[in-house]
């Protein structure tokens, strides 16, 4: 989730600004809970991109087994949680906005 740090110290930013004025940046693990270590998430990203390498090797022999049909329904599904996934994020940033009062 992304976070808005406005600490200067944990923002990669803060070496080029001066030290005692807040920096604004985005960063994906600036939040509070974060321990600090980016390991478990590069294995996460290694294991995803794994996971999409094996499907995509063996999509002819997955489209020859579901058809041309099954893969316009799945084609179809996707782009519903795609649309979902969307929407979701446009409310939660609108909704951030208003919370903040900043435009």
């Amino acid at each position: 989730m992304l976070t808005r740090n406005r600490k200067v110290r944990r923002c990669f930013r803060w070496r080029f600004r001066h030290w005692r004025r807040p920096v604004r940046c985005w960063r994906l693990s600036c939040s509070p809970t974060t321990t600090g270590s980016v390991l478990p998430n590069r294995r996460i990203l290694v294991a995803v991109v794994g996971v999409a390498l094996v499907l995509m090797l063996l999509a002819t022999p997955i489209l020859k087994v579901i058809g041309t049909s099954g893969a316009a329904i799945v084609s179809r599904v996707m782009g519903m949680i795609l649309a979902a996934v969307a929407v979701d994020n446009v409310i939660a940033a609108v909704l951030e906005l208003i919370k903040t009062n900043t435009v």
